[in-house]
């Protein structure tokens, strides 16, 4: 059976990431590899299948954590683990990579955004500096080192290909997934609404993301204005992040605390109930790579406007791909969210168009892929 060792990040099952779909993924895969899962940052005492081998990083100390790391891995290596897969983890993405150079094997490492947009075009102080440091020079020589680089789209790889100076021959493309059984048989939207203490009758505009710039919490108040001018909409705003006190400040200088709820972190494990009590996602990032988010809201058929970045168009229908929107136009993307509001039986067709879509990117499926990668190299 085929060895391998899986290095993840965290491990915590209340986690608003999107780590927590890895922790079922990787159940898929202890049934059919013999897999040891290296976790970086355990929140509490970690559970997978009893085929599964686990270790939990003990030492969380600046380079101690990094010397733990190096001698587990080339202790794995030694045991006859070949293969090494990880999980957007840059400096354990670089110390496997260099494990299977210096002892053979084959070292994976995911990664998924565009890390060249953000870096400073001059270094003016230590965060300058940091960003270079791990977004230019570190993650240039992990994608060197590593054998494979494994990103959500060909987008995206074309991204890697040409800002990295990546040969394609070393990028593998391995979609994201959505587990489909979260999704099956939610409750009636209304039965959502009263769960969540939402309004019935008034149309509900999600947004569920980190509240940053990069993920435009900065338009959430533009186009709310916009779009309120002919709808009585509520913006459910879950989700937490550097933004937030500006957000609220944002709120209260528009006048609009009536038009948006903001509930804070939600455990992605609950993130179902959100988009089924949703009409209509919305996601105005300015950098995304391969958006989750948007498998799960055609996976609870809930339409959306995003705005047309990354690898997104890679992901969406023809249909859907009228409702991306270029990144930084916000009277733009408020202009398709009110096409979207206006018209139910639209909503409808693009509810029923995402679900059919999403099933390409269901968990099982993703798994043969990864499967199907790492055992034939």
């Amino acid at each position: 059976m085929t060895k391998l060792v899986y290095i993840l990040p965290v491990y915590d099952p209340d986690s608003p990431e999107h780590f927590y779909y890895l922790y079922k993924f990787l159940e898929i895969l202890t049934g059919n590899l013999d897999v040891l899962i290296f976790i970086e940052k355990c929140a509490g005492p970690p559970w997978f299948s009893k085929q599964a081998k686990l270790y939990c990083r003990r030492l969380q100390w600046p380079v101690l954590n990094l010397l733990e790391t190096l001698i587990v891995l080339v202790i794995a290596r030694l045991k006859g683990y070949k293969r090494f897969y990880v999980h957007y983890s840059l400096s354990a993405g670089f110390i496997s990579g260099l494990v299977t150079r210096l002892l053979g094997g084959i070292s994976f490492y995911w990664n998924c955004g565009h890390p060249t947009r953000f870096l400073p075009s001059h270094i003016g102080n230590f965060t300058d500096f940091q960003q270079w440091l791990r977004n230019g020079l570190f993650l240039k020589l992990t994608l060197q080192i590593v054998h494979y680089l494994v990103t959500g789209t060909p987008a995206m790889a074309d991204y890697y290909s040409g800002a990295y100076r990546l040969s394609s021959r070393r990028i593998q493309v391995m979609p994201n997934w959505v587990d489909l059984s979260r999704f099956a048989d939610l409750p009636a939207k209304k039965a959502l609404r009263q769960e969540l203490g939402l309004p019935m009758e008034v149309p509900v505009v999600l947004f569920l993301h980190r509240l940053a710039d990069r993920k435009g919490a900065h338009y959430l108040v533009p186009i709310a204005q916009r779009v309120t001018k002919t709808h009585q909409a509520l913006f459910l705003v879950a989700g937490d992040g550097p933004y937030r006190s500006r957000l609220e400040a944002e709120i209260r200088e528009a006048g609009m605390e009536d038009f948006f709820r903001l509930v804070g972190w939600v455990p992605n494990r609950e993130v179902a109930r959100y988009f089924g009590a949703a009409d209509v996602y919305m996601m105005p990032s300015e950098e995304e790579g391969f958006p989750r988010t948007l498998l799960e809201s055609m996976a609870a058929g809930c339409p959306f406007v995003a705005t047309d970045v990354g690898g997104v168009r890679d992901v969406v229908t023809p249909l859907q791909a009228e409702f991306l929107v270029p990144p930084g136009k916000p009277d733009l993307f408020a202009d398709a969210l009110d096409r979207l509001l206006s018209d139910r039986e639209l909503r409808h067709r693009l509810a029923n168009e995402g679900q059919v879509r999403v099933k390409e990117f269901s968990q099982e499926r993703v798994a043969e892929i990864f499967l199907e990668m790492v055992i034939q190299e």
